[in-house]
């Protein structure tokens, strides 16, 4: 899956230790008004704990719905 809304740039091609993640919202709201990308800078380490951060959160959403998939499929009680 590759979102257009999001980039990931590596702000310094000679260094790798920073990264500049843009996620780009619709131009423009419903009342006229623009909106802006909006930018975060993250050191190499912060972009390793994100990542892990997500991670570990994907990994407990998987773990409750095969919890809950197991459960559907054997009638077991929560």
């Amino acid at each position: 899956m590759n979102d257009p809304n999001i980039e990931v740039i590596l702000t310094d091609p000679h260094e790798l230790h920073c990264f500049k993640l843009v996620f780009h919202a619709k131009p423009e709201t419903p009342e006229g008004i623009e909106r802006y990308p909006l930018e975060i800078f993250l050191h190499t380490t912060q972009a390793i704990d994100l990542f892990s951060k997500l991670a570990a959160q994907l990994s407990n959403y998987f773990h409750q719905a095969s919890d809950e998939l197991i459960r559907i499929k054997t009638g077991r009680k929560p």
